[in-house]
């Protein structure tokens, strides 16, 4: 995770993305933000004055036909409270969660993530 807002880029914390090989080659891409990283990723982020906690995806092959991004209750709960904004970015897409879309979050967030592609192409 990074900080997306004042001293954007700095690392806050890393996430372990789970890559998983289809029988036809294809590739897909799990990420879920625990507590633990994100309790680490808020007290780096207060303590740089920042409000924003963006999640980097890297796919520098451009070769991940389907991204799942899971946000426990919990970590969302502990963001909310924070006061935090959320940013998932990867080179395809760029989705923003306001602070507000957090809060009151009942059971886990969950985005599934299908670039549509043609060829070498993202359309």
């Amino acid at each position: 995770m990074e900080n997306g807002g004042i001293d954007n880029g700095a690392i806050v914390a890393t996430t372990v993305i789970h890559r998983k090989t289809a029988a036809d080659g294809s590739k897909r891409d799990e990420v879920t933000l625990t507590l633990e990283q994100t309790n680490k990723s808020i007290e780096k982020l207060q303590a740089a004055g920042s409000d924003v906690a963006k999640v980097v995806i890297p796919d520098p092959k451009d070769e991940v036909a389907e991204l799942d991004v899971t946000i426990p209750q919990a970590s969302a709960e502990r963001l909310a409270a924070s006061h935090i904004h959320l940013e998932i970015f990867t080179d395809n897409v760029r989705i923003v969660i306001p602070n507000d879309s957090l809060q009151g979050l009942t059971g886990d967030g969950y985005f599934r993530i299908v670039p549509v592609k043609k060829g070498n192409r993202t359309q």
